[in-house]
C-alpha cells in the first residue's frame, strides 16, 4: 500500500534550478506517492509559510529569528562568480543572489 501526500513548497528560482529539481526526481523514484507544488514567490516564502499556505520553504537567505518556523540546513556551499572586467557588480566582497538575478 503506497502512501499519498502533497506538499507545497516555496523556492527562489536558483535553489529551483540547481537543487530542488533534481531532488524532487530522486523523490519520486523513493516515494512514488508523494507530490509536490512549488511556488517562486522567493521573498514571500517565510510570510507563505506562517500563512499555511506552503508546507516547506527551501531558501538561500535565512531570517535571523522567525518564533512560528523552525529551520534545519540542508547543505552548505561555497560558490564563485566569474564576471567581465567593468561589471556593475564587480570588485564587491559580497554579492547577492537577488540581485544578480536582475543581470541576464
Amino acid at each position: 500500500m503506497t502512501s499519498e501526500h502533497h506538499y507545497r513548497i516555496g523556492s527562489g528560482s536558483f535553489i529551483l534550478d540547481h537543487f530542488l529539481i533534481q531532488a524532487l526526481i530522486d523523490l519520486k523514484q523513493i516515494a512514488p506517492g508523494i507530490s509536490c507544488t512549488v511556488s517562486l514567490p522567493d521573498e514571500g516564502t517565510i510570510y507563505s509559510m506562517e500563512s499555511g499556505e506552503l508546507d516547506f520553504g527551501v531558501i538561500v537567505t535565512l531570517p535571523d529569528t522567525t518564533e512560528s518556523l523552525c529551520k534545519e540546513v540542508i547543505t552548505t556551499a561555497s560558490f564563485n562568480v566569474l564576471m567581465r572586467k567593468g561589471h556593475p557588480m564587480s570588485g564587491r566582497e559580497t554579492l547577492d543572489l537577488t540581485e544578480m538575478d536582475q543581470y541576464p
